[in-house]
């Protein structure tokens, strides 16, 4: 307005000057923020897909791709200096750079997991590894990671143990970094995990991935109570994670707590889809939460939901095989769903054909579960 005022004036030409300058400013601040807003926003749906969940098997670095490029992490320069007008993000600029460097972290920890079988793995990881050297603050983890990736190690080196990096100690980001590389990439090395992890908790009490990687290891270590702890704390700090209510359902599963098992999921499944996610797990757990509580039919319409959702991912496949056959003395139809579905299987992933069919014999032949009468002929 002040610039169309002050239009063919030119005693106001400075006042049209500065109102030019003000409204630059001010796309560019919109533009940047709207930027921001965007990764902020779809940050949970990366992570989530990062984590492991989801329907399909993802491709890392076109995701990490698509999802920061507009941000120009993956341009020429280093970042965020090559990103324009990051300053007048105001407090939001600090927030940015701590998104940005936790979706690289944990593209580059599904890449380092991935690399046990693949080359070009270990090099998308430690091209993630190079950008975020470029601007952390907690070089050490990065650097190690790096190092192994570049030499073609999946194992671990020493100086990744907590006695070896006293530095650190300080930084509960480092800790927790720490703590999940043991966790993912060196699967045999859960101790180590756990003490860095608790040293973030001991920093920072709300931090929330320390808290969900203590649950989760607490969760396979069979600690059902120390995982609901983690769990509710990890909540506490993001009370929308529809993955920290999953886990928190296993435990209270685990618990033998399963109507609150079944509450727990129901949330995951809310929030899940409020976030556009697919969550097909959440619904094969929910099955076996309902079966148990006595309504079966409930049960196998989540497990045929579930297996709508399952995409082309034969671990589910497998796991929704295995919850369709928990319900075979309540329900005989269900002998059809399990062939469907490993005929679906074998189709798919040719080479899981012998395991799974051995996973779906040996229970049959053990006696674990009996297939009813007639069923073999009719699924056939």
């Amino acid at each position: 307005t002040a610039e169309r005022l002050a239009d063919g004036d030119s005693q106001l030409a400075p006042l049209r000057t500065r109102a030019s300058e003000h409204r630059l400013a001010a796309e560019k601040r919109r533009a940047i923020t709207n930027r921001a807003q965007q990764v902020f926003k779809q940050g949970r749906r990366l992570r989530f897909t990062l984590l492991g969940f989801g329907s399909a098997q993802t491709d890392v670095m076109a995701l990490l791709t698509s999802h920061l490029t507009p941000l120009h992490v993956f341009g020429p320069g280093d970042w965020p200096s090559s990103l324009p007008d990051l300053h007048l993000l105001g407090a939001d600029a600090d927030r940015l750079r701590l998104e940005v460097e936790e979706l690289l972290f944990f593209g580059a920890i599904a890449l380092a997991v991935d690399a046990r079988t693949s080359p070009e793995a270990a090099g998308d990881a430690a091209d993630l590894c190079r950008i975020a050297l470029k601007f952390t603050q907690t070089r050490e983890p990065w650097q190690a990671l790096l190092d192994r990736m570049e030499a073609g190690e999946t194992r671990h080196d020493t100086r990744t143990d907590p006695a070896h990096a006293p530095a650190l100690t300080d930084s509960a980001l480092a800790c927790v970094q720490w703590g999940v590389i043991h966790a993912v990439v060196d699967r045999d090395r859960h101790a180590e995990s756990i003490i860095w992890l608790e040293r973030a908790v001991q920093i920072d009490q709300t931090r929330y991935w320390a808290h969900y990687f203590l649950a989760d290891l607490a969760l396979h270590a069979g600690d059902h109570a120390r995982a609901e702890v983690h769990y509710t704390a990890a909540l506490t700090a993001d009370p929308n994670s529809p993955w920290a209510y999953f886990g928190l359902a296993q435990a209270h599963a685990g618990l033998g707590r399963w109507d609150e098992s079944d509450e727990n999921l129901n949330q995951a499944i809310r929030l899940a889809e409020d976030q556009n996610l697919d969550f097909p797990e959440a619904f094969a757990i929910r099955a076996r939460a309902v079966r148990r509580l006595g309504c079966v039919h409930a049960a196998i319409q989540d497990l045929d939901h579930a297996s709508e959702l399952a995409g082309d991912r034969p671990d589910l496949m497998l796991r929704l095989i295995w919850e369709y056959a928990l319900c075979f003395p309540e329900s005989s139809a269900c002998w059809s769903h399990i062939w469907d579905t490993a005929v679906r299987i074998s189709r798919l992933h040719s080479a899981s054909a012998l395991p799974l069919w051995r996973s779906l014999a040996l229970p049959l032949l053990r006696g674990d579960i009996a297939i009813p009468s007639g069923t073999t002929s009719a699924a056939r």
